[in-house]
């Protein structure tokens, strides 16, 4: 008897289960979504979401009122101030948003580090100088603009 209910329960309790049958479609992406390879490029995962990398690979970008400088080559960024003119070396990977803004993050003195940047042209308010990116510069609470431009321009 006691077999028998014990049958009985597994069948109750299996008999709504169906093996998963494995589906040749992945399931439909966010249209917000987008990922980053390894390489940094933004690749997005449906149309909607094209976000483009605009950051060059190596690139200056400087900023006044405070003045700041930032050198980046080879996955890594120089943060330099008139105060601090060797600077901070920061080890950073690229990042990117659905805003259309690519950028860059890391962390220096404990603080979060992320330089994010847009092709458009940028003036640096003291001279007449255009340049062809512009960024904002993040370190902790603090946000700082400037402008960018890239290490194979030649500027």
């Amino acid at each position: 008897m006691q077999k028998i209910a014990l049958l009985s329960a597994l069948a109750l309790v299996t008999g709504g289960c169906t093996a998963a049958t494995p589906s040749s479609e992945a399931p439909a992406p966010d249209a917000n979504e987008a990922t980053i390879s390894p390489l940094g490029a933004a690749t997005p995962t449906s149309p909607a979401a094209v976000v483009p990398t605009v950051l060059p690979d190596g690139f200056r970008a400087v900023g006044t009122e405070p003045f700041w400088a930032v050198h980046v080559a080879d996955g890594k960024l120089r943060y330099t101030t008139p105060q601090d003119q060797e600077g901070v070396l920061v080890e950073v990977h690229h990042t990117a948003d659905l805003a259309g803004e690519a950028g860059l993050a890391g962390t220096m003195d404990g603080r979060t580090l992320r330089l994010v940047g847009k092709a458009e042209p940028c003036s640096d308010g003291m001279s007449d100088r255009e340049y062809p990116f512009s960024v904002i510069l993040e370190l902790g609470e603090e946000q700082f603009k400037g402008c960018a431009w890239s290490l194979d321009s030649g500027a």
